[in-house]
């Protein structure tokens, strides 16, 4: 009689896009998996989509584009018929002055006073025929970038209401990772091809005038994705957190501690851990890590959070924008996203509403987190007043507070060398667990790039060679917009 050879185990923490991206592909080959997620019935993480009364909420303003064929291949794959083509359109509102972005040189140029524009021109030019130095801080890379007028305008107000630290408290990695090949030659070229009706051959993300985008928002494709996964034989685990990992030497196995509804459960003889929850999470749980040797180090890792309103209007969408980005500081809002212009179906009456989602951010348990939402809603209306964005006789059909927690990973100065810290530390301790994904790796990915690093640790756990590294993914994502956010 022959012996049966038992399945290989796989344990998957997170069901956001990179979770739920490496479920899909291990369970097409077979493997039992088993997904533990702390929201109480969806899956998608960041990329979910909120259904309140009808309205659809994107809660970051997901495009679909990538220039991996073999990304774009598994989005048509789960929603064949289900994509729409959406032309990009995002501004900047900027001392009540709309301004395209990315930024046009040309219409900057002219839209802002004569003085301005000068500073603006000498300070790039100075910026050029200055020595290279040591940068150190994203403050020194946007001014040895863009120069420090162009910084100071449309850069570092945004930019630090996002992280709600200073720019030189945050590190140029940040802009290496989100924005690494965008400049104002790289912004011209791409406004002369555009007024020429000429296609680049290479496209920028943060230059893309399109991209696709599912009928009834990003989690009509995460939750689709969920269906096959559960169809293959993918165990879900909803409501529920890891407080514990350990490794059986002997056997070579893990297993885990869960806490649900107050109830704690385990799970055991897995063959492999692939997380896509916080590091500082993931090393809290893992059972064979000394914390009160890496405490101080995982108290540097920190995130930004954030709160959306849904603001329906009831008046005609008047707005061509995806997304419009405030700077002004007179109010708390960072951006606002506009629902009629991701797809119709997001809202109920898309012809005599305007669905708005307003985004805030903070940081859990201080200041606006602590906000009731009645107290949010009015701050909203207020400053849609203030930016002339509604009038005082708009009727508010809908409204909905949206908290989010650990929404971006936040890179503090010497993040590079404390990541790398953490990494060694894991490897060392925790055998055949694998880190993707956003929150994950500490990285600010997007939406595909998460994708590709799932792939890449399914991949080396399919094939058995471990040949890739999934840190060292050709991260492509150089869009300053994301699934998540701008200059954010």
């Amino acid at each position: 009689m022959t012996k049966t050879m038992a399945k290989t185990k796989i344990l998957i923490l997170g069901a956001g896009p990179a979770g739920l991206s490496s479920a899909y592909r291990l369970s097409a080959k077979g493997f039992e998996i088993s997904i533990i997620e702390t929201d109480p019935s969806q899956v998608g993480g960041l990329s979910k989509t909120i259904n309140h009364n009808g309205y659809l909420v994107d809660i970051g303003g997901h495009r679909f584009f990538s220039k991996s064929q073999e990304v774009n291949n598994f989005w048509k794959e789960i929603l064949p018929d289900d994509f729409l083509t959406i032309s990009r359109y995002s501004r900047i509102y900027y001392q009540n002055i709309f301004f395209d972005y990315p930024l046009k040189p040309f219409q900057c140029l002219m839209r802002l006073p004569y003085s301005k524009s000068l500073r603006i021109i000498y300070s790039f030019l100075k910026s050029k025929t200055e020595l290279d130095k040591k940068i150190t801080n994203l403050e020194e890379w946007f001014t040895h970038k863009f120069g420090k007028e162009l910084y100071l305008t449309f850069f570092k107000s945004y930019t630090e209401k996002v992280w709600g630290l200073k720019c030189k408290e945050i590190s140029k990695d940040w802009a290496s990772q989100r924005i690494q090949d965008l400049s104002v030659f790289s912004i011209l070229k791409n406004s002369i091809l555009n007024f020429l009706k000429v296609r680049p051959s290479q496209v920028i993300k943060t230059l893309s005038t399109s991209f696709l985008y599912p009928r009834k928002g990003p989690g009509m494709f995460w939750d689709r994705c969920a269906e096959v996964c559960k169809e293959r034989g993918v165990d879900f685990h909803f409501n529920t957190i890891c407080t514990e990992l350990s490794y059986d030497n002997i056997i070579g196995k893990w297993g885990g501690q869960f806490k649900k509804n107050d109830q704690i459960f385990g799970l055991q003889n897995f063959d492999y851990v692939i997380s896509s929850i916080p590091v500082p999470t993931l090393v809290e749980c893992i059972q064979s890590i000394n914390n009160s040797q890496v405490s101080d180090l995982i108290e540097k890792f920190k995130f930004r959070d954030f709160i959306m309103v849904l603001a329906v209007l009831k008046k005609k969408n008047t707005l061509k924008d995806n997304w419009i980005y405030i700077h002004n500081e007179n109010v708390q809002v960072g951006r606002i996203q506009i629902f009629n212009n991701w797809s119709d179906e997001m809202v109920v009456r898309p012809d005599e509403h305007t669905s708005l989602g307003l985004e805030f951010f903070c940081q859990e348990s201080q200041g606006l987190w602590n906000e009731t939402d009645e107290k949010i809603i009015e701050l909203s209306k207020a400053e849609l007043l203030e930016l002339k964005l509604s009038d005082v006789d708009d009727n508010f059909v809908e409204t909905k507070v949206i908290r989010v927690k650990k929404a971006y990973p936040v890179y503090h100065n010497n993040y590079v060398d404390d990541l790398e810290k953490l990494k060694k530390i894991i490897s060392k301790a925790a055998p055949n667990v694998y880190m993707i994904g956003r929150n994950g790796m500490h990285r600010y990915n997007n939406q595909d790039h998460s994708i590709m690093t799932a792939f890449v640790v399914a991949d080396n756990i399919i094939t058995n060679t471990f040949a890739r590294d999934p840190w060292k993914v050709n991260q492509e994502a150089v869009y300053i917009e994301s699934d998540e956010c701008s200059v954010v």
